[in-house]
Parts: C-alpha cells; sequence; structure tokens
C-alpha cells in the first residue's frame, strides 16, 4: 500500500527515530510488500519496530536509493589528467595494477579490529583499442578520459549551459552526479550490512573500495567511557586502485559523537605511468569531524590532529620514482564559514595548508556559494523533495534561505546575516579542500568545476559536493 510518493513503514534504523502521520496498520505492517527501490539500510534492519519513512524514488541508479541516514553527506572527486601527454585507458598497455600485493589489503594500517577494508575486482571491461598506446598509462579502466589519445576535450565549463564562472571558479547547481566520478566518498555508512550491498552496487563502475573502517568496543581496551557502537562511517570507493591506506580513530570524542568511532582515512592511489615509466599517484583523505554545536575545541584539536596524521601518512608512503599529482582532504566537517559560533575553526591553520574553492577568508563566503545543510524538519516540503525542485529552489536566494540552515550565533549575541549588500548563502559543513605545496613541483592543478549536486534530494539533509580538478605537468617531465 502505497498512497502519495511516501509510504510510512514500521522498522527498525539503526541510527535515530521518525515518526510520521498516516502509518500502517498492524495486519498491513506485517503483510507490506517493499517499495521499490527500497533503502538498502533499512532493508537490511526490517524486524524490530521503529518508524522510519521511505521514499519510493528510483533517482539514483548507480547506488540503489538511501535513507538520508547512509549518504550524509557525499563528495565526489574527478580527475583530468595532462592534455599535454594526452591519456589513454588501455588494456593490452598494461596489466591492471595486482589485485594481490598491491591491493589496499596488504598495505592498510588498521587496528586489530573486525574492520573490513576491501580491494574489490572490477568488472567493467573493454575492448582494447587498435590506437598506439598514449605515453602515459592511465590504470583507471574507467577513466572520464577513455578514449583520448591526443588531447584532453574542452572543459565542461565550455560545454555546459548550466556552469557559471565566477573567481575563475566554474560551478553549477546539478540535478545529477557528474558524470564519471573517479573517487566517492560517504561519511555516514555506520551499517556494515548496508555497505556490503553498496560495494556490491558500486562493484561495476569502482573496482577499488575500503569500506568498514573502525574500531569496535573498548578504545583504548579496558576504557568503558570510549565504548564504540559504531565504526567510522567512512566509505571509499576508487576507480583508481588503492596502494596504501590508514585509518586513525579521533581519541577526543564525547557524548554521543564518542559512540562511533569517528576519524581520518587516508589513501595513496595509482593513476598511472609517465613516458620516463614512474609512477603517477595521488593522496585521497576523508573524514567525519565531531558534530555537536559550541564544541569548537574538540573540532580544532581533531583538524590538529587531521594535518598530522596526514603529514605522516605522506612521508611514511612516498618513493622517489613516483610523481604525486593531487593531494585533496574532503569530508563532513561538522562547522561552517559564516556562523559566530564556528569562527574557532573557520580560523584553524587547516586552510592555510589547503585550498578551499568556496572561501574567501575566515568567515566569510564566496558571494555564489551555497549552504550545504538542509533543515532537517522541511526535507519533503515541495520545493525541495525533487531533485529539480531542489535544484530551482537553490538557485534562488528567497527561496534558498527558507530550506537551507541559517548561520549559528555565538552565545547570547544577536546574528546580524547576512552582512548589509552580501548574499544568502547558509551553513556549508561539507568540504573538499585541495593544497598543491605536497604535490611534485612540475605539477599543477586548477579547479575545473565545482558542483552542488540535488539528485538525493528526500533522501539526506545534506547537499553533495563535487570538485573536478585538472592536473597539469610540465610536458618534458611528464
Amino acid at each position: 500500500p502505497a498512497a502519495g510518493p511516501f509510504t510510512t513503514i514500521e522498522r527498525h534504523h539503526p541510527h535515530q527515530r521518525r515518526r510520521y502521520t498516516g502509518a500502517l496498520s498492524w495486519k498491513e505492517r506485517h503483510h507490506l510488500v517493499l517499495p521499490q527501490p527500497t533503502c538498502v539500510c533499512c532493508l537490511t534492519a526490517w524486524r524490530v519496530s521503529t518508524t522510519w519513512d521511505t521514499p519510493s524514488t528510483g533517482r539514483l541508479p548507480l547506488v540503489s536509493t538511501l535513507c538520508r541516514v547512509c549518504v550524509d553527506p557525499i563528495s565526489a572527486f574527478l580527475l583530468t589528467l595532462p592534455a599535454a601527454v594526452g591519456l589513454s585507458a588501455h588494456p593490452t598497455a598494461q596489466p591492471p595494477v595486482g589485485h594481490q600485493s598491491d591491493s589496499a589489503e596488504g598495505h592498510v594500517s588498521i587496528p586489530n579490529s573486525n574492520s573490513h577494508v576491501v580491494c574489490v575486482p572490477c568488472d567493467d571491461t573493454e575492448e582494447p583499442s587498435t590506437e598506439s598506446p598514449s605515453p602515459l598509462f592511465n590504470s583507471n579502466q574507467n577513466s572520464n578520459q577513455q578514449g583520448r589519445t591526443g588531447q584532453r576535450s574542452a572543459p565542461r565549463a565550455l560545454l555546459s549551459q548550466g556552469l557559471r564562472l565566477q573567481d575563475n571558479i566554474p560551478w553549477e547547481v546539478s540535478s545529477l552526479f557528474p558524470a564519471n566520478v573517479d573517487i566517492l566518498c560517504l561519511e555516514e555508512v555506520f551499517d556494515k550490512r548496508a555497505a556490503q550491498k553498496l560495494t556490491q552496487v558500486l562493484r561495476p563502475v569502482f573496482g577499488h573500495i575500503l569500506y568498514d573502517i573502525g574500531v569496535y568496543a573498548c578504545q583504548p581496551p579496558c576504557s568503558c567511557s570510549s565504548f564504540k557502537f559504531f565504526n567510522s562511517g567512512l566509505f571509499l570507493a576508487s576507480r583508481f586502485p588503492v596502494l596504501e591506506a590508514q585509518y586513525h580513530c579521533f581519541p577526543n570524542s564525547r557524548g554521543e559523537d564518542a559512540l562511533a568511532a569517528k576519524g581520518l582515512l587516508s589513501a595513496k592511489v595509482l593513476i598511472g605511468q609517465n613516458q620516463k615509466q614512474k609512477k603517477v599517484v595521488g593522496y585521497f583523505n576523508c573524514t567525519h569531524l565531531h558534530a555537536p554545536e559550541g564544541e569548537g575545541e574538540i573540532r580544532c584539536e581533531q583538524l590538529n590532529m587531521v594535518i598530522k596524521w596526514i603529514g605522516d601518512f605522506q612521508a611514511a608512503n612516498r618513493q622517489n620514482d613516483e610523481d604525486v599529482v593531487f593531494d585533496v582532504l574532503c569530508g563532513d566537517f561538522n562547522f561552517d564559514n559564516c556562523s559566530p559560533d564556528d569562527t574557532l575553526e573557520q580560523n584553524h591553520c587547516l586552510f592555510e595548508e589547503y585550498r578551499d574553492p568556496c572561501r574567501a577568508g575566515p568567515g566569510k563566503e564566496k558571494p555564489w556559494v551555497i549552504g550545504t545543510l538542509l533543515e532537517q524538519p522541511n526535507l519533503y516540503e515541495d520545493d525541495i523533495n525533487t531533485a529539480e525542485n531542489l535544484q530551482r529552489t537553490l538557485e534562488r536566494e528567497e527561496l534558498r534561505k527558507q530550506y537551507i540552515s541559517p548561520p549559528v550565533p555565538a552565545g547570547d549575541c544577536p546574528l546580524v546575516y547576512p552582512e548589509t549588500g552580501q548574499p544568502w548563502v547558509g551553513r556549508r559543513i561539507d568540504y573538499i579542500l585541495y593544497r598543491e605545496n605536497s604535490i611534485t613541483k612540475h605539477c599543477r592543478t586548477e579547479i575545473e568545476e565545482l558542483t552542488f549536486i540535488t539528485q538525493l534530494a528526500g533522501l539526506t539533509d545534506h547537499i553533495p559536493v563535487g570538485l573536478r580538478l585538472n592536473v597539469i605537468m610540465d610536458s618534458d617531465c611528464a
């Protein structure tokens, strides 16, 4: 029985409890044929009684349909490699990087626990090209550069009517995820069965998946105050082979946040080889910081740890015979760049190391930026309950401010927002940052596209973000 776009179902959900009007009767509840597709997380936790509202929508073909908790938030990263040398993914040029000795399983540094770090073989294959191989071999068989041998095609900024160019950054609000995402990161996949279902669905596209990262039980041992009921929630899917991976758990979590093993996941991925037979690699880091408002000191301590752990990971795994072409940090930071309550985090030295494309300075966003945190009570309003409606709403400031969470004032001080002549942005707590001082000297990166994605409307209170980086290498060194 489904009256309207949503069906109310009594079921257990491992993360939170919600109740909506129009619940089914006891008889209907126990003889319910679930709408398809359904939330893979809710579906696996069917037998315990808690009310959960399941959208019957099919707008997410890649990962089935997920409830809001399972996809909060999401980061999509795309990589464009040098135009000077071209790029080709010829299966005959070199066998894909091994799934044995070079797999993520063989090199991860994760505390002994029930965690799993899985390197999944990629199922999709293509016929070998008859063209001669490019000097740069790309080990990603699904690259968005596949089939291009002489030069990189024009950026989407020149091809898409939806893209706007401001502050030299092409950006758009899109109702669809970008095509050919290279690395996908989720921050709240706490349910292992949901992670396994995600892995099964993503396997044909992303050949290398890290999931169920974290620690359980008492951490450190015999410390009942730090008992971990959930893993870190971090989930990373990559088209590129994972050479090394390391996880660290934040030791300073408090309250309900301490029940999950939040931390940092760092990965080193193999992009391919240049014409000098040097490996081309990149570093990708994802994290989920402390959530409660008013506890900026904890988040700043965690940012300090993030900087140190990333530095240690790269120092331990950097080799002389390789070129590092990108260094990215993404995740749910749980603070924004407009709230007076987040002033401490806004001035953290992390933003001197990593570049934030959306940031004009501490406490000030660029005028075109859109907040990424939606007000939960309004998730199913007509203006934002479909991808297309949410896209239209985010593009209009008067509508946007009704649904994006406003800044958090500091203490009892009255909040004046926005300042005169400034646009209304709202809370942006989901970040994709990059830095250049850690990559090879003859390489540089530029932003080809930044995207605010509405495809998960009605399924999450976060707005996913995507970043496409263009890697430029000196032709005589590539």
